[in-house]
């Protein structure tokens, strides 16, 4: 609302300006919605997950030759454990979710949200060899297992992801790291590992030859031990 006189002069009339805010408004209340839905996304998710910033990281390692090949930088960050240490100090963590906090467990959001250098002290330091070596080769995402060993001492299989945001691929300040428990799986993969060794074992016993077939292709998935016995040459 504005006055329509000069100084000192009796007021008589004022202006008044409306306008239709209706489209900002429901462009406002979209944004938020949809932030509310993504934070949602991201702490309910059943994977853990980590926003990382790890631009102060690849400033540093600019500072030394390190090789662009994947494996020989790999071979390069393991004989180099002093920049190894230094880079994870220069790791950012944004935000982690729920299950990050139940995966890591006894350690609280908080302490996990003061960085990476613990974390490393739980066994995948190789782990982080593999994320260094991917940041300098370009490689803008993989995935990896490794065995986690928690501050009390119980130990998990663990799947982790790593990958560049979009539009960040130079930077590296937004790096997303999804991480689950494969504990069980490893286990039933172990199970039938066994089995199936304990199944050749047994038809390796058997006075005869025994194959295994694709019946379509028929290449050999299996020939038992008493092949050589019986035919004179080992089973190729």
């Amino acid at each position: 609302v504005s006055p329509l006189w000069k100084p000192g002069e009796t007021p008589t009339s004022h202006i008044a300006i409306v306008q239709d805010i209706t489209f900002e408004k429901e462009a406002s209340d979209l944004i938020v919605k949809s932030e509310e839905r993504f934070k949602s996304l991201f702490q309910d998710s059943p994977l853990g997950l980590w926003e990382e910033d790890f631009s102060d990281v690849i400033k540093y390692l600019k500072g030394f030759e390190i090789p662009t090949d994947f494996n020989q930088a790999l071979t390069y960050f393991e004989a180099h454990p002093d920049i190894v240490a230094e880079a994870a100090r220069r790791v950012k963590i944004i935000d982690i979710n729920n299950r990050c906090v139940e995966l890591h467990a006894p350690r609280t959001r908080e302490e996990l949200l003061c960085g990476l250098e613990p974390l490393l002290d739980d066994g995948n330091i190789e782990v982080f060899h593999s994320q260094l070596a991917a940041m300098v080769s370009g490689v803008p995402r993989f995935v990896t297992e490794t065995k986690i060993r928690k501050p009390n001492g119980e130990e998990f299989d663990m799947s982790l992801g790593w990958t560049v945001m979009r539009g960040h691929e130079d930077s590296f300040d937004r790096v997303v790291v999804f991480t689950d428990d494969i504990t069980q799986q490893k286990a039933a993969q172990q199970i039938i590992v066994n089995s199936r060794q304990r199944l050749e074992n047994l038809l390796n016993t058997i006075e005869g030859i025994v194959w295994e077939c694709n019946s379509e292709t028929l290449d050999l998935h299996f020939i038992s031990a008493k092949t050589e016995q019986i035919l004179g040459y080992t089973p190729t």
